[in-house]
């Protein structure tokens, strides 16, 4: 007799239940580690194929399709729900347990082996268009990993997006702010980029503007510029000259005046005209960013 078997309590039952109060649909679960997310969902996946196969279904794992976005957690997605259906078999965790035969129960494992739709998301999207390639226009299963090819596509999604009169002038906008041939990236491969680091941390639009929001307030925590004592302290920051030489040695007091531009007198030749322009141009970088953060985000 093998061991007790896992069980689901609690959320994890509840979520159970609600997964089978629906025929069909899209599920996910995003949980953290360690909170019985892969128990949850090997579970789910093997007594739906159990159910599917009572009723009639003779090819149950071509109409359940279990997937990850880790190759590690992909590749134990069968094995795992193989393990599963065999204990809610053996121990009879659902009531439809006990109206399988060790025979039957074999030929369902061996049809989940081969399963067609568990393992990395773009596997099983890659099955699922092979599958359709034919039906809608193509010779064959298309090529995929072309660099080159990708790059083109790129370019010209822009471009069409760049025609959208709701969004040319924000584009305009941006590319003004970072000419191509200024910046090692242009605005192009900027939302490449974007639209990457959303995909691989699965944050919303909403979430990525937050993000850019909180960049903009680390760099200016308190507002735009209001004194020249306020672009010292920004510069000091971030950029770590004042912090280098504090670092190097001197009294406190020193270091107290060296963060003082109206005491530190390596600012007496920045006279009072210069150090309000820098304010003004300072305060104007501040606005523009502002208003390339709505464009972009």
């Amino acid at each position: 007799m093998s061991e007790e078997p896992l069980r689901l309590e609690n959320a994890q039952r509840a979520i159970r239940d609600a997964y089978f109060a629906h025929d069909s649909g899209l599920f996910t679960l995003d949980c953290v580690p360690g909170s019985g997310k892969s128990t949850v969902c090997y579970h789910l996946a093997a007594e739906d194929l159990l159910r599917r196969y009572l009723a009639g279904d003779r090819t149950p794992e071509r109409h359940v399709a279990v997937v990850s976005f880790s190759r590690g957690e992909a590749a134990s997605i069968v094995p795992e729900v193989c393990d599963r259906l065999r204990a809610i078999v053996e121990h009879d965790l659902v009531p439809a347990a006990d109206r399988v035969s060790d025979a039957e129960l074999e030929r369902l494992i061996a049809r989940i082996r081969r399963a067609p739709y568990a393992g990395t998301i773009d596997g099983v999207l890659r099955e699922v268009f092979s599958s359709i390639a034919d039906d809608i226009g193509f010779d064959g299963m298309p090529a995929v990993g072309n660099a080159a090819r990708m790059k083109r596509i790129h370019a010209t999604c822009y471009e069409t997006i760049r025609a959208d009169p709701e969004i040319e002038s924000r584009l305009c906008d941006l590319e003004d702010a970072y000419p191509s041939e200024r910046y090692a990236d242009g605005v192009r491969e900027m939302l490449e980029s974007a639209v990457s680091h959303c995909r691989d941390r699965r944050l919303s639009t909403a979430e990525f503007r937050r993000e850019l929001e909180r960049t903009a307030a680390s760099v200016y925590p308190d507002g735009p510029p209001e004194s020249f004592a306020d672009v010292v302290d920004a510069v000091g920051h971030h950029v770590g000259t004042l912090a280098g030489e504090r670092r190097r040695g001197g009294t406190p007091e020193a270091d107290r005046d060296r963060d003082d531009p109206g005491t530190d007198d390596r600012f007496d030749d920045v006279d009072g005209e210069t150090r309000h322009r820098l304010v003004e141009a300072d305060a104007r970088l501040h606005a523009a960013w502002r208003a390339r953060l709505d464009d972009f985000g």
